[in-house]
């Protein structure tokens, strides 16, 4: 077990997720961040990429972390090395987020519903 200790206010884990190799942790001022543990059980950084805004609705599939910023912006995001595979900003910020098959389908508060290629 190990712990990541924030350096200053904003840099708090949001949310984390796993694909079994590395961990991926979001963080409240927006850095989505890949560590890898290694034999003793000691995060190393690998990358990070700031976003233009916190975080949200975190999805991981295939080799794509798909998050949504404060501002809107859908985010595909390369698990390999953190590059910003596209990004698509929606008029109004979604509240939900799923994944099926080729599709991500983005629904907001007031009922609008936005189907976009996820590749």
């Amino acid at each position: 077990v190990w712990t990541l200790p924030a350096q200053r206010i904003g840099d708090e884990a949001f949310s984390a997720l796993t694909d079994q190799k590395n961990i991926y942790v979001i963080t409240r001022e927006g850095l989505v961040r890949k560590y890898a543990c290694d034999r003793q059980n000691n995060p190393a950084a690998l990358w990070q990429r700031p976003l233009d805004g916190a975080a949200e609705l975190p999805l991981l599939c295939g080799n794509l972390l798909y998050a949504v910023s404060s501002f809107g912006t859908v985010y595909a995001i390369s698990l390999d090395d953190g590059h910003v595979v596209w990004n698509y900003r929606m008029e109004r910020k979604p509240s939900q987020m799923s994944l099926h098959g080729a599709y991500l389908y983005l629904a907001t508060s007031d009922g609008c519903l936005r189907v976009i290629n996820a590749e």
